[in-house]
């Protein structure tokens, strides 16, 4: 009797140590790709190229994002104005409550030079001159922010100004915002205003009113805080709180964070960030199923010519996730002569755990001509002989 107790406490301990390290191992899993929650109204990190979402907190709330804004009204601009246009300052645009490049009435200004006072000063007399001169008028300006943002799929923001001044109706979403980041990160000039972290505005003298030299010094403190950094926007106002939104790149993978009424925003968005560097790679899903092979020709002075899925398809992939990718190909079986070079001839799909992220087109990368009359008379001696 006292062995089979002895047996029965030593079988319930061993189930007991493999159960707790079951459970360790479950935990290490958990912690790798844990969705921590932080001291904001909504949080996001995203992938800009994919619009991956890589962390989320409260991603989809609906809030009001202050300065950071202007995130909108830098690419609209960029995207509907020569940078280097010169123009004399609206004078609905000089004395705009809050923050201010102090513009004059009657002064004569560069796109450029106010898109780097928008973004680096975060001036809101920047802000409306913009408006103004890009669209005629703020309401008509507004129209156009609004419009990119359902182009990007931002569907959960609704822009009332130019600037981010608090209003009722003036809203996005984390989610939103970085959608917005991402997409204007793809713009060059946009990535070097919001990477500089100092600019000289110089003055433009007219016949009326003398130009006026400005210095602007960034004020978004992750470019010298942050391993990668490179933009974006701050932002605040007493309804909003603190706002911040980030982008940094590492290794080549180009992230974008997004917080929203977040008081230590600085802090909370390096970890964040982090935590997406730290638990995803840049993968080139691509790179292991590139399609190369040969095509046969009817007709034609070569028997077969070559083909090959040529772009890369890159996308975050946790380490848990590196097997959840596919690719299908899809592509003609014969081909017809005469055929050139740079035809697509078919498609890879790339798929991440069921869902299809990328297309790439197969094309040729040889050619042949159609066979003459001579060719097929030598072909048939050839079949005799």
């Amino acid at each position: 009797m006292k062995r089979k107790i002895l047996l029965f406490v030593l079988l319930s301990v061993f189930t007991v140590i493999i159960a707790v390290n079951s459970l360790t191992d479950i935990s290490f899993a958990e912690n790798t790709t844990k969705q921590f929650s932080v001291n904001a109204g909504g949080a996001c990190v995203m992938e800009v190229n994919s619009n991956r979402e890589l962390y989320s907190y409260q991603s989809n709330k609906k809030l009001p994002m202050a300065s950071t804004t202007k995130i909108m009204t830098a690419l609209v601009a960029l995207e509907n104005c020569d940078l280097d246009s010169e123009f004399i300052v609206n004078s609905k645009a000089v004395g705009v409550e809050g923050s201010s490049i102090y513009l004059k009435k009657g002064e004569t200004v560069t796109m450029r030079g106010l898109l780097y006072g928008l973004m680096l000063m975060s001036g809101n007399d920047a802000a409306e001159a913009i408006a103004y001169n890009v669209a005629g008028s703020i309401d008509a300006f507004v129209d156009l922010m609004n419009e990119r943002a359902n182009k990007i799929g931002a569907l959960n923001t609704h822009f009332v100004n130019p600037h981010g001044l608090h209003d009722e109706n003036h809203y996005t979403t984390a989610f939103d915002l970085c959608k917005i980041a991402c997409e204007a990160l793809k713009n060059d000039e946009f990535k070097k205003i919001v990477s500089t972290k100092n600019y000289t505005m110089q003055g433009i003298n007219n016949n009326n009113v003398e130009g006026v030299t400005r210095y602007f010094h960034n004020k978004n403190k992750m470019l010298t805080q942050y391993e990668g950094a490179n933009g974006v926007k701050t932002g605040y106002t007493k309804v909003a709180g603190r706002c911040l939104v980030t982008s940094a790149d590492r290794n080549g993978m180009q992230l974008v964070s997004v917080v929203l009424n977040c008081p230590d925003m600085w802090n909370v968005s390096a970890d964040i960030m982090d935590y997406a560097f730290n638990n995803y790679t840049y993968t080139d899903i691509l790179k292991a199923y590139n399609y190369f092979t040969d095509i046969p020709v009817t007709g034609g002075k070569k028997q077969y010519v070559k083909v090959l899925s040529i772009d890369h398809v890159y996308y975050p992939l946790s380490s848990e996730e590196q097997n959840l990718t596919k690719c299908e190909i899809d592509i003609v079986q014969v081909l017809q002569a005469p055929v050139e070079k740079n035809v697509k001839v078919g498609e890879v799909k790339v798929f991440f755990n069921g869902d299809l992220i990328a297309k790439r087109d197969i094309l040729t990368i040889d050619d042949t001509a159609k066979k003459t009359l001579f060719d097929k008379i030598s072909d048939f001696f050839d079949r005799l002989f």
